[in-house]
Order: structure tokens, then sequence, then C-alpha cells
């Protein structure tokens, strides 16, 4: 009788454990980034593809826009689940010029809006100001904070995923990026995320 409720109890735990695990597991599916060619861009892909992959194992796949507005079309058309948008570009678009008077207040105006009209959600800001460009060294564009842009459906097909990337809010300064920027220059890109999400004990 008492091995007979052992293996009741062993079992039960082995199911629970069993599903709780596939409810936080992406094996087998598939999240696709949209990047164009600004180096920060590249860089945060790398990251942004490592760390999914090695905590959920999720299958990343990139696709290339001309600009920042390109990537956002590549969501709205479903061609892509992530993109990286900035705070000006976002503000920018937008037909209500009803800006705040600093970033945080920015912030919650783009996040508010990008809900109502694309049906997109802001997560947390990386910590650095974008964009990168090759022309930075000769005076480049005006640089507002980076943060990562998704859908409310591609969340509910990966539950956790704004939790997971929520994890890298503040993890990259603009001096952080400028370092993995100089490595990227020696080093394979996915190279460099590894080593850096490594550094930070995210992976």
């Amino acid at each position: 009788m008492i091995r007979k409720n052992l293996f009741i109890i062993t079992s039960g735990l082995f199911l629970l454990l069993m599903s709780s695990m596939s409810a936080y597991s992406c094996v087998g599916r598939i999240l696709t980034i949209s990047l164009n060619n600004y180096l920060d861009q590249q860089i945060i892909g790398q990251i942004l593809a490592v760390y999914i992959t090695e905590r959920t194992g999720t299958t990343i796949e990139f696709i290339e826009a001309a600009d920042v507005q390109g990537c956002r079309q590549n969501m709205e058309k479903e061609d892509a689940d992530i993109f990286i948008n900035y705070l000006g570009t976002a503000l920018a678009s937008m037909e209500d010029k009803n800006i705040g008077g600093n970033s945080q207040e920015d912030y919650a105006i783009v996040k508010e809006y990008y809900m109502q009209q694309f049906n997109m959600v802001w997560l947390n800001p990386f910590g650095y100001m974008g964009p990168v460009t090759k022309a930075d060294s000769a005076g480049g564009q005006e640089k507002t904070i980076a943060a990562p842009v998704t859908t409310k459906k591609v969340l509910e097909r990966f539950p956790i995923l704004d939790r997971l990337i929520n994890k890298l809010k503040g993890k990259i300064d603009d001096n952080t990026m400028q370092e993995l920027i100089k490595k990227a220059e020696t080093m394979e890109p996915e190279a460099v995320a590894k080593e850096f999400l490594k550094s930070r004990n995210m992976i």
C-alpha cells in the first residue's frame, strides 16, 4: 500500500513538473526579429536571439528592413514578432504631437499610442540611446531611448516573452553599447552577444 501511494505521489509530481515545463518552454517555435542596418540593432538583435534561444529553446529568425518604419511595417504585416524602436522616432511619426516634458512621460504616451493604433506593446528600454550608426563619429542624429516592441498577439503565443526580455532593462547603457560594437569589429556578433550575456549571468 505504501509503495502504491509513493508511486501515485511520484507520478503526480512528475506530471506537474512536465506540465510546468511545457507552459514555459517555447521549444519548436519560431520568433522573427525585424532589424535594419543600424549598428545597435545588429548587436541587440543578436543579444535577443541568443538570450531567448538559450532560455527557451525558441528558434530565432531575422528579417531586414530599410529603416525603423520598415521594421514596424513588417510587424503590422505579421512578418515579424519583435523590432527595436526609438522614442524620438516613434514620437516623430505620431499624428498627435501631445508630447510630454521628459522621457518618462513621452515613453508613457508612445506606449499607449502604439497599443491603441497598432496593438503593439513597448517593453522596457535597454538603457542606451539610439540609433547608433556609422555616421555617429561625424555627428550622427539625435538619439533617444531604445526599446523592444512586440504585439499582444505574440505575447499570447509566448506568455513569458515580455518578462524574459524585460530582464534586459537597463543592462545596456551607452558605454556598454559602444564596447559591444567595438568587439563586433573583430568578433562574430553572436559571440559578442554570448560573451555579454554570460558576463551578466543571464545565460
